[in-house]
């Protein structure tokens, strides 16, 4: 499997991406940059929304998403849309964390994860803690 590592521009103005490989669209960012720009991208997610897309995949949908880093970044897990994914190939849970650098929303795309526990762990972790509890 390759392994995708670079900055790229997505399909979506002032916005970027990171380990993602295809190009994709971030239907939620917000469309001009103001005072605080984290914040209103945060305001902008919601549960059963889609985060992110292309042409030649399945969309990922926003399952659960938190501030995290003193909200200096927001991280979300997202499920691909559909009940065939695995079979086409794809993970169906994926957690992406989103920066404000530069004047660009960076999209960090994290691993990708085939059991929805296993992703569920992970978001905690990423939170510092092994649980989750409460989330938007």
């Amino acid at each position: 499997m390759a392994v995708f590592k670079s900055l790229d521009q997505s399909f979506t103005s002032r916005c970027m991406q990171y380990g993602w490989g295809a190009k994709h669209y971030f239907p939620c960012c917000p469309k001009e940059i103001r005072a605080v720009p984290l914040e209103d991208y945060f305001q902008c997610l919601k549960v059963g929304a889609t985060f992110a897309y292309h042409d030649d995949a399945l969309k990922l949908v926003i399952n659960k998403f938190v501030r995290i880093r003193g909200h200096s970044s927001i991280l979300i897990m997202c499920g691909r849309e559909g009940d065939w994914c695995e079979r086409d190939g794809f993970h169906p849970w994926l957690i992406s964390e989103i920066t404000f650098e530069n004047e660009f929303f960076i999209h960090y795309k994290g691993t990708p994860f085939f059991e929805k526990d296993e992703a569920d762990q992970e978001f905690g972790i990423k939170q510092g803690r092994p649980e989750v509890t409460e989330v938007f």
